[in-house]
């Protein structure tokens, strides 16, 4: 009873919370990640106790079958379909979500070379203004270094409580966003500016397109604003 009570209290006082705050802003789904853990092993508690399954079944052309079955067959089904998105034909982000994460070995490859042909690649740091970028920039750029993430206009994140990169006065930038590049911002910050497309490439064929923008000698500005929500 005292596991139930703790499981419920980490479970349905955060999902009801962002259920509530929902109505006032968009949510994302990692938001109440924190809850999950709790909800699947309270879920799991249930069925074992028979709170869930009991002895009810259901009824499919006059055969039988267990509720406690179903689920597992769910879970199952789920569970391949889920790791099998990146093999799937689908070219779509709106369609295929593991689309976002597709092509990132080759652009680690590609980020590696641009970055050996810098002058000095010891000073070139990585960013983007999409922290969904700027998060897979800190794990396949060159050395896992510190990605940025620009505010040109976006919806407030984390990035912006965290360090910006006014230290590296002087140093050349590499940009990336899966969207056209707008100049003007980029212009401000640096001295040089050269955009490229680049098709990745993904283990069934093509990944995601991507803008990525060679930038040379930062002049230590960063945009902020002072308003805004997140």
């Amino acid at each position: 009873m005292r596991q139930a009570l703790l499981l419920s209290v980490g479970f349905w006082m955060l999902w009801c919370f962002f259920i509530f705050w929902s109505f006032h802003t968009r949510i994302y789904p990692n938001w109440s990640a924190m809850s999950y853990a709790a909800g699947i092993m309270l879920a799991a508690l249930a069925a074992e106790q028979g709170h869930v399954w009991g002895k009810t079944a259901l009824v499919i052309r006059s055969k039988r079958i267990p509720l406690r079955k179903m689920g597992v067959i769910i879970g199952v089904v789920l569970f391949l379909v889920m790791h099998s998105l990146g093999e799937l034909p689908f070219r779509t982000r709106s369609f295929n979500p593991a689309m976002r994460l597709m092509g990132w070995t080759d652009m680690s490859s590609k980020l590696q070379e641009l970055t050996d042909n810098m002058p000095d690649p010891d000073k070139v740091f990585y960013f983007s203004d999409r922290y969904g970028v700027t998060a897979n920039l800190s794990f396949y750029a060159p050395k896992q270094p510190q990605a940025f993430c620009a505010d040109f206009g976006r919806r407030k994140a984390q990035y912006d409580l965290w360090e910006t990169p006014e230290a590296k006065k002087g140093w050349d930038a590499i940009f990336v966003r899966h969207k056209p590049i707008d100049l003007q911002p980029l212009k401000k910050l640096f001295e040089s500016v050269e955009v490229m497309e680049y098709q990745t490439t993904h283990t069934n064929g093509y990944g995601p397109k991507y803008y990525i923008a060679i930038l040379k000698n930062y002049n230590g500005e960063w945009p902020k604003r002072d308003s805004g929500s997140y």
